[in-house]
């Protein structure tokens, strides 16, 4: 039998580390798949060049311009499958969407990607999150956050209320959903899309694994999350935002006197897990991080193997997470600085995991002790829905597509 096309739109530059996270061998023994790169349209050209490049296999990937040659590039296709909500976000697509070769075409989204923030913590959590955080803003002196912080709640509110995908001129045939916060959403706006019930990319990552570990000594991780020097985020790069930029080597020395500390009194050392899509070559890592051992793309394995696992708000808490580990965050002024303490909370509150200060006396051998009550709950409200089958998301999407 003759396999299908299926046109798979990406909003960012590809990379080889996508196309293994997403596990899209297995899609591509289902279907003749064509990746079509959007990141010309939907990163308005500002930062795509910085990106890694990705190596073609035995697929298509090609590069849109414009929305001509996203037209052109769709007309052999048979399923359009929308992997970043382009079609719905992009206001350029968007406009485009309603053009005669949609309506002839199969069209397949995808809501991924849930994390924990203040607006999906139940009522108890949002009061101790409220008060978590006045508290630090008192401890930190930063009274000026407390009118940003309102008036940026009262934005992001705003704007919940306003992205309403109802508005917008299709709906998807199919829509994947990934998780139970997210079959909530799906339900709300994508009322009448078929539901895919399926699970976040992580969780596949947890579900093929091998069975032997790679990593076996005593060492703790820690997530980097690339924050200085992320490609797909050109407002917190500090190639572009110099204010930034400045703060990197006050965070560096930080979290180094507190690496130190750790290791010196447990005997435990600290390993850290690259962010696979950082720009930072070899040299500066080790630079950055004292010389420590660094290992980019085995973000799971190095979890899996850890004693200890250390974050900010990284999405590869979830690995932590899946593997039962004990996992704490880690925080300090900085923080709200940067832009991040609010995130690092919310994970902190929803995983019930420890939230600690990098510049205060801390127990280190304490920080060995599992708390993982919460862990479950977890899983299904953002990683994996409870309506899905435990079996690999292609397979399970190649299954269902078939049924439209």
């Amino acid at each position: 039998m003759k396999k299908k096309i299926l046109g798979f739109l990406v909003k960012y530059k590809f990379t080889n580390v996508d196309y293994v996270n997403l596990n899209l061998l297995n899609l591509c023994k289902q279907f003749n798949v064509k990746f079509i790169d959007l990141s010309k349209i939907t990163l308005k050209n500002k930062i795509y060049n910085f990106q890694s490049k990705f190596q073609k296999k035995n697929f298509s990937y090609i590069n849109i311009k414009n929305i001509y040659d996203l037209k052109k590039s769709l007309l052999n296709v048979d399923y359009i499958f929308d992997y970043g909500q382009s079609l719905i976000e992009d206001k350029i697509i968007n406009n485009f969407i309603s053009k005669k070769i949609f309506k002839e075409k199969k069209v397949l989204g995808l809501i991924s990607g849930a994390i924990p923030n203040f607006f999906n913590h139940n009522s108890t959590q949002k009061i101790y999150f409220l008060l978590i955080y006045l508290f630090n803003i008192f401890k930190y002196k930063k009274f000026f956050l407390i009118v940003i912080s309102i008036v940026k709640l009262v934005k992001i509110y705003f704007n919940l209320l306003k992205k309403n995908y109802k508005n917008y001129k299709f709906s998807y045939d199919c829509i994947l959903v990934d998780s139970d916060l997210n079959e909530k959403k799906a339900n709300l706006y994508f009322l009448n899309s078929r539901k895919i019930y399926v699970h976040y990319k992580d969780y596949e990552k947890h579900l093929i694994r091998p069975s032997k570990k790679k990593y076996n000594s005593n060492y703790a991780v820690f997530l980097d999350e690339s924050i200085f020097d992320h490609p797909d985020n050109y407002e917190t790069w500090s190639g572009y935002n110099l204010k930034l930029s400045k703060y990197a080597n006050n965070y560096f020395k930080n979290l180094n006197n507190f690496f130190n500390n750790f290791e010196v009194s447990t005997g435990t050392k600290i390993i850290i897990a690259a962010h696979p899509k950082s720009l930072y070559s070899n040299y500066e890592y080790k630079k950055y991080f004292k010389h420590r051992t660094v290992i980019k793309n085995n973000t799971y394995e190095l979890a899996r193997g850890a004693k200890l696992v250390f974050a900010h708000a990284s999405t590869s808490v979830a690995y932590a997470i899946l593997l039962k580990k004990p996992l704490i965050f880690l925080n300090n002024s900085l923080m709200f600085d940067i832009g991040l303490f609010s995130r690092i909370l919310s994970f902190s509150i929803e995983t019930g995991c420890k939230f600690i200060d990098t510049n205060e006396n801390i127990n280190y051998k304490d920080l060995f002790k599992k708390n993982s009550t919460l862990y479950k709950k977890y899983i299904y409200k953002f990683l994996k829905s409870s309506k899905s089958k435990n079996n690999k998301l292609w397979n399970i999407f190649f299954s269902e597509v078939n049924k439209i």
